[in-house]
């Protein structure tokens, strides 16, 4: 049973949450190039400029950051060599002349619109005068960690469940490489779910075939809003795919983990970039939600965001299961089901019902299903899974 100080606790980041602003509009450049365009947020603080976080885009259009309320600049510029790094020869923009920004808590700034031109004079003032560099920046994603790291532990995963801006101002989250970027091997993104961390993936990253594949992990706050958490998932590859033109990926998601990477592959399949997602399997997802979330979500306290996407019948699974899956994207759902009938889960794993985990939707979009008597967490584990993903992995 959880302490009910972890719920005050939820309580107060929620309203953190809920007095954040949002600033978006529209990035215009009329020689893009195929380059990347990066769009900069900068706080203004004591008269000193530092980076507040920054996107990578690969042709002009709409933005949009979710922020603490501050006083800000925004600017983009068009990266002709490709090191999130401004040079004095780069088309560059702002917003405004540049113009300061005076949020307020809860505030939404629209048609805040950005217009890139070759060399501005001006950029090089805000850029030098900028304490920090993006290339420095700490959201930089494919930074190289060890799977036994204490940042990937079971602790860090309820952390992100229940003190989600805790665990993001932290600098746990992000998109991470256990060896340096091969590009002669298939990239696999690794996506937990509901309070999961890396490590448990570790028996499966350790049967993959290293002449063929590298692991990648999105470690994410797992109490956040789905939405948000792919979109985060969506501009961290962006960066990737950036930097080093990344053209495949496998994705492989346990649990709400598998939410999360539908939701991104519908994302990069509208974006109309690579990469493309060529496999995709999901591991004991709670597809038509959870009834349990519909009992979390009247907890007089606080309430866990995701739980309100996974209550069923919620609009974020409504259209999450409306998509049809893009083409080309080889789909296999797992499921699992070694658990005790309770009032809640007639037949379940353990922690998702049966019934959620094969809803017809899924099934007709999958490629093949596969059942394993395993439970919920368990199922990471087992040898009959690794030796299935071990087969699935070699098929396409």
């Amino acid at each position: 049973m959880l302490h009910g100080c972890s719920f005050l606790k939820l309580k107060k980041e929620l309203k953190v949450m809920e007095s954040a602003i949002s600033l978006e509009g529209t990035i215009t450049c009329n020689e893009s190039n195929n380059k990347p365009i990066i769009i900069a947020l900068y706080t203004m603080r004591s008269n000193e400029i530092k980076v507040y976080d920054y996107q990578v885009h690969l042709e002009p259009g709409q933005y949009k950051f979710i922020a603490e309320a501050d006083n800000y600049y925004l600017s983009a510029f068009l990266d002709l060599n490709n090191d999130l790094l401004f040079q004095s020869n780069e088309p560059a923009g702002f917003y405004g002349e540049p113009t300061l920004l005076i949020t307020q808590p809860g505030q939404s700034l629209k048609n805040l619109n950005i217009e890139i031109v070759a060399p501005n004079p001006q950029a090089v003032k805000l850029y030098e005068s900028s304490e920090v560099s993006l290339g420095n920046f700490i959201r930089n994603p494919g930074t190289i960690m060890q799977i036994n790291d204490e940042q990937f532990t079971e602790d860090i995963g309820k952390l992100g469940k229940w003190e989600p801006l805790d665990f993001i101002n932290k600098g746990y989250g992000g998109l991470f490489f256990l060896e340096p970027y091969d590009p002669k091997r298939i990239p696999i993104l690794f996506v937990h779910g509901t309070g999961g961390y890396p490590q448990q993936w570790s028996s499966i990253i350790e049967s993959l075939d290293n002449s063929k594949f590298q692991a990648w992990l999105f470690h994410y706050p797992s109490g956040l809003n789905m939405e948000l958490v792919s979109e985060w998932l969506y501009s961290q590859i962006k960066i990737l795919r950036a930097r080093y033109e990344v053209e495949k990926l496998y994705i492989i998601g346990h649990s709400m983990g598998g939410m999360v990477s539908l939701k991104y592959i519908q994302k990069q399949s509208q974006s109309g970039h690579p990469p493309n997602i060529d496999l995709f399997v999901s591991i004991s997802t709670p597809w038509t939600g959870s009834k349990a979330a519909r009992i979390g979500t009247i907890n007089p306290l606080a309430v866990v965001p995701s739980w309100k996407d996974i209550v069923p019948g919620s609009q974020f699974l409504e259209e999450l299961l409306l998509n049809p899956m893009p083409k080309g994207t080889q789909y296999f759902l797992l499921f699992s089901y070694h658990g005790i009938p309770s009032p809640i889960f007639v037949n379940n794993d353990g922690r998702v019902s049966i019934v959620s985990q094969l809803d017809l939707r899924m099934q007709k979009k999958a490629n093949k299903v596969y059942g394993f008597n395993e439970k919920h967490s368990g199922i990471l584990k087992s040898k009959d899974l690794i030796k299935t993903l071990s087969e699935i992995l070699d098929s396409p």
